[in-house]
């Protein structure tokens, strides 16, 4: 019984606290853990609403930029459009002026064409085509030459004009293009703007000191580690306590036991002293 005591009491000689302080200490020591498990919740869920509503912000961000580059586009599109419409006009003006020319040419060419040739001169070039073979005899020679002449002028008005027509609905098209993405992007934005981020943010009670903080991030970390390593000391101080508690109880166990056996014997001693002094 001697023997238990002492080492129940060797046992508690080093504790951090009493046999009888012991329970008390483990239900403090539990409710602790369960305040800092809470308070490091409550961290690490602000450190989700701030990382969300960054994310967001990086978005919104990113999403300006496209725009902005696709509104510079637009205007550098615009600018060339204007250039090819004015371009556009004055070639379509100049068809229009040359079909105008010809025409009245085709209708005086139909009067004159006897005149004509018969102005015609050996090695001088003719006042209509410019060329100083004169082959023809017969009116309708002549006025197929000037008409295939005609023919050339009126292709090199159209095809002058061709290319500025297929490039202004070429701008067209991707300026149409540029207004589409633009809408996509202004309807994403609206998107991460309606997002409830910033007001669960706002609302969470440890707002206020991470908005304080000079460096947000660090705040976060810090923070963080620092509920990490109390619950860490604190729970190797619990399992430390309820090892103690383990041995302390397998101890009391001992010294009942030994005390029950101890007097036991004494009743045994005193029954067997009773019979001999009978």
């Amino acid at each position: 019984l001697e023997a238990h005591q002492s080492d129940l009491a060797r046992v508690f000689q080093h504790a951090p606290c009493s046999a009888e302080d012991l329970p008390e200490r483990l239900q403090q020591l539990t409710q602790r853990l369960q305040q800092q498990r809470l308070a490091l919740r409550g961290v690490q869920e602000l450190e989700r609403l701030w990382q969300r509503r960054n994310a967001v912000q990086e978005r919104l961000e990113q999403g300006r930029q496209q725009q902005a580059t696709l509104l510079a586009r637009r205007e550098q599109l615009t600018a060339q459009g204007l250039e090819v419409r004015a371009a556009h006009e004055q070639a379509e003006q100049a068809l229009k002026v040359t079909l105008q020319l010809l025409e009245r040419q085709r209708l005086a060419r139909s009067e004159s064409v006897e005149q004509l040739r018969e102005r015609l001169q050996p090695e001088q070039p003719c006042p209509v085509c410019g060329s100083i073979e004169h082959p023809y005899h017969a009116p309708e020679a002549l006025l197929q030459a000037l008409s295939a002449h005609d023919d050339d002028e009126e292709q090199r008005a159209r095809a002058a004009l061709k290319p500025l027509s297929e490039r202004l609905v070429e701008l067209r098209t991707e300026v149409g293009a540029l207004i589409e993405q633009h809408k996509q992007l202004k309807a994403q934005e609206q998107q991460w703007l309606d997002q409830p981020g910033d007001a669960e943010l706002a609302r969470h009670p440890l707002y206020p000191a991470l908005s304080d903080a000079e460096q947000p991030a660090d705040w976060l970390r810090d923070t963080l580690a620092n509920h990490t390593r109390l619950i860490d000391e604190d729970e190797r101080q619990q399992n430390s306590l309820l090892a103690l508690q383990q041995q302390a109880s397998a101890l009391q166990r001992a010294v009942a036991q030994a005390r029950e056996a101890s007097q036991q014997a004494q009743q045994l001693l005193q029954a067997h002293q009773a019979h001999l002094d009978a």
